[in-house]
């Protein structure tokens, strides 16, 4: 019998001319490109208003416009990373006092820049984020990559002109979750943890200031109480998210997939009950056969040496125990 050959795969053409045309032909890309488009332009643009940051502006502009037209996949990350850094450090090179730093961005105020570069971004991500869904993949594929045939195409989502419910609720979502985020962040910067006092979450006192707390050593950092109350919300939200998705998953299940859940709970709370006889038996079959692995030094330093090292720990915690009498 002959080999044959597996067919190449041919290369995606997302980064090629024709894969713009195709975008902006059609309608549903066409909506998030403008949006998506307008959002970043926005955002580079307050970037170098408001943080005076002229070279991370552009940089911010070569990444998102990488994400848009050429389907980098990593580019929204890359680019929350990178506006991160801005927003703190606008100088973006280190060059000894020109490395200014933002203190404006410890301030419990709420600044009108942030919460247009904010929302700016959010607009970017969410148009940048559909539009990818639109033209390159929506799902991922429930196989493992070894079992995809190489013409398979992904599914993406229908080629519809998108409809105004949609895009009202698109930016009702990032106007929400904008006005969230400056609320956390003014509860983290105003709040602080104080083990000492009945109720260990307070808030500062009137008649000291912020910076006052900083280097007091018998009050805890407001960096800390920050951290700590920082972890404590994300961890209550976790655990709030998990199990309204475990009860959603619960009520949405039908009664094979409930079978199939208690049968694989079932066998994995009995396995090891399973297990022993089957091994137990084959190595009685072994040692019949006379097939059994000879014992070394390992197995006989297991029977004897384990016994005694133990026996000599615990003789050496009983005398010093006594000793401290």
């Amino acid at each position: 019998m002959t080999e044959i050959d597996e067919p190449v795969p041919e290369k995606p053409k997302a980064r090629s001319f024709a894969a713009l045309l195709d975008m902006i032909r059609n309608p549903a890309a066409r909506t998030y490109l403008m949006i998506s488009g307008g959002g970043l332009l926005a955002t580079c643009l307050l970037v170098f208003l408001f943080f005076n940051s002229a070279f991370g502006a552009m940089i911010l502009f070569l990444i998102g416009a990488g994400g848009i037209l050429a389907r980098w996949s990593s580019a929204p990350p890359v680019f929350v990373l990178f506006l991160g850094y801005i927003a703190i450090f606008p100088n973006v090179f280190p060059e000894g006092e020109a490395f200014r730093f933002r203190q404006d961005v410890l301030k419990t105020v709420i600044q009108p820049g942030d919460i247009l570069v904010l929302g700016c971004t959010l607009v970017y991500l969410l148009g940048s984020l559909r539009l990818y869904a639109i033209t390159h993949t929506g799902m991922p594929f429930d196989a493992p990559k070894m079992f995809i045939k190489p013409k398979t195409k992904p599914t993406v989502r229908p080629h519809t002109p998108i409809g105004d419910l949609e895009l009202w609720m698109l930016f009702a979502r990032v106007g929400l979750f904008v006005l969230l985020g400056q609320v956390a962040w003014n509860l983290l910067t105003k709040l602080r943890v104080d083990f000492g006092s009945n109720i260990p979450v307070t808030t500062y006192p009137p008649g000291f200031p912020y910076e006052r707390f900083r280097g007091s050593a018998e009050i805890m950092p407001s960096s800390a109480s920050q951290f700590l109350l920082g972890m404590g919300a994300v961890a209550l939200l976790v655990l709030v998210c998990s199990f309204t998705l475990y009860y959603l998953w619960l009520l949405r299940m039908n009664r094979d997939e409930a079978r199939m859940v208690v049968l694989d709970e079932a066998w994995r709370t009995s396995r090891r009950d399973y297990n022993r006889p089957e091994a137990w038996r084959g190595w009685q079959k072994k040692k019949l056969l006379g097939t059994l692995p000879r014992k070394g030094c390992g197995a006989w330093f297991l029977v004897i040496g384990v016994p005694i090292l133990l026996v000599g720990v615990g003789l050496f915690l009983l005398r010093w125990l006594l000793s401290l009498r």
